[in-house]
């Protein structure tokens, strides 16, 4: 098959949603030889994987999947997996994530900071703060329109005063009930 030919096949194929995997590649800081973060886009889902911290570039379209934005709603970070034996994805990078049309994301217990603007101005309707993250960066979920945040109620306070890292995120209402608080619009 001529390479014109096969190109026009993966695009047709990509628009009808027949090619799964969209792209993929290395997000470890250059030089950090302690981290294996990976990404990679499948079914919609732009996954986070491998151990240690992602890089931290200033703008969100120096990210390698910003190009593929219109392609994933959906972020899952992976964390530990004994399989594989990593230990999961320790940070999530300023503005990584800012202006991507997500609904979803993912975060698991090896995460401990979630850097500026890493959320902005998305279409979340649902975001998991797991108890492992300690630093949350201002303006992290500014202007995403969560319907519902979760965190144990022994970081209500930390998150809630996170240097306005919820501002301008719709209304926000508040009920725990069994050590979860649900932020949102009820």
């Amino acid at each position: 098959m001529r390479k014109s030919q096969f190109i026009f096949v993966l695009m047709l194929s990509t628009a009808l949603g027949l090619a799964n995997v969209y792209a993929g590649g290395s997000c470890a800081p250059d030089g950090d030889t302690t981290s294996t973060c990976h990404w990679e886009i499948e079914n919609r889902v732009l996954t986070i994987s491998g151990s240690g911290a992602m890089v931290n570039y200033s703008s969100p379209s120096m990210y390698p999947w910003y190009s593929q934005k219109d392609s994933y709603t959906s972020v899952v970070v992976e964390g530990a997996n004994e399989t594989t034996g990593t230990t999961g994805v320790t940070s999530i990078a300023k503005v990584a994530f800012r202006g991507n049309n997500l609904t979803s994301v993912v975060i698991p217990d090896s995460v401990t900071s979630i850097g500026l603007g890493a959320f902005y101005s998305n279409n979340l309707t649902s975001v998991v703060i797991p108890d492992s993250v300690t630093s949350i960066g201002r303006m992290a979920f500014w202007g995403s329109q969560a319907t519902d945040l979760v965190c144990s109620a022994e970081n209500l306070q930390r998150y809630l005063g996170a240097a306005g890292a919820f501002v301008n995120s719709g209304d926000i209402n508040l009920s725990c009930t069994t050590g979860i608080c649900k932020f949102g619009r009820h």
